[in-house]
């Protein structure tokens, strides 16, 4: 689909045949082909958040080579480390936002965009939020893979969130009665899921609790100057704690770090680890 002006009849008309077609099985697909129409991207996948349960895809349309490396190993462990998840876990807004805008300072360094990120050629995101309820949400990731996508221009990122309110409103109408029965449903949830169990425990046996939270944060791409603002603590304590945090774990290196988390949680919950960044 070519791109539409949001003043168009082409661009009407296929908002009311999307609003027609809640319910059914066509709204993904069509609800992917307007994103398109708002900014070409490489693929999209559309998947539940919810607390403490692994992300169930919805749709998709990624290339079937690249299924396994994206979807498969994303859902068993790394998820937790995702700007995304770290952002719905704060609860935050319905809304559009840039990878930029969610994404700790030092991201793009963290080990985990390195092994997850680059290893499935991922060059830039943004991500449509559907909170369905509180602490339950469809997230819809748009991503840029090849060169001739690039990067999302602040002209497209605009777009969307100028007509992300009548799409949120379109997609939480479909979601909320396509998920109605599903048991991940948020007042029919059964058990806490052991991956994040797994993330709480990383390091319970050596480190203290302010050290784990600390570990955490780094794993997620914080720098110790953002540790140091969002603990209101100074960076040299930070820098204390990471010295402890490295010596009680026999770490020397953020890569080290992160093979050490990855394996945790591959021991407690019996999934494979992600490859070497390259």
């Amino acid at each position: 689909m070519p791109k539409l002006q949001l003043d168009s009849l082409e661009w009407h008309s296929a908002l009311a045949n999307l609003f027609e077609n809640v319910g059914e099985s066509e709204f993904p697909t069509l609800l992917s082909n307007m994103l398109f129409s708002l900014t070409p991207y490489d693929s999209i996948a559309v998947y539940t958040y919810l607390e403490g349960v692994k992300p169930k895809m919805l749709f998709h349309n990624i290339p079937e080579a690249l299924v396994d490396v994206t979807l498969t190993n994303y859902v068993d462990g790394p998820y937790l480390l995702d700007p995304i998840t770290q952002a719905c876990a704060r609860g935050i807004s319905s809304g559009v936002y840039h990878l930029g805008e969610l994404a700790p300072d030092h991201f793009r360094q963290s080990e985990y965009y390195k092994r997850y990120y680059q290893q499935i050629g991922l060059r830039d995101e943004s991500v449509v939020l559907i909170m369905l309820e509180p602490g339950y949400y469809v997230t819809l990731s748009i991503g840029h893979r090849h060169a001739d996508q690039g990067k999302i221009s602040s002209r497209d990122l605009q777009r969307l969130k100028k007509v992300a309110p009548v799409l949120i409103s379109a997609g939480r109408m479909h979601w909320s009665m396509a998920l109605e029965k599903h048991p991940q449903k948020l007042r029919y949830r059964s058990q806490v899921d052991q991956l994040s169990k797994a993330f709480d425990s990383f390091g319970s046996e050596e480190l203290t609790s302010r050290e784990r939270e600390i570990a955490r944060e780094i794993l997620k791409g914080h720098s110790g100057k953002s540790i140091a603002r969002m603990l209101n603590i100074s960076l040299e304590t930070v820098k204390v704690h990471r010295k402890h945090i490295n010596n009680k774990l026999g770490v020397s290196s953020h890569a080290q770090l992160f093979t050490l988390f990855i394996n945790h949680l591959a021991g407690s919950t019996g999934t494979e680890a992600l490859p070497e960044a390259q």
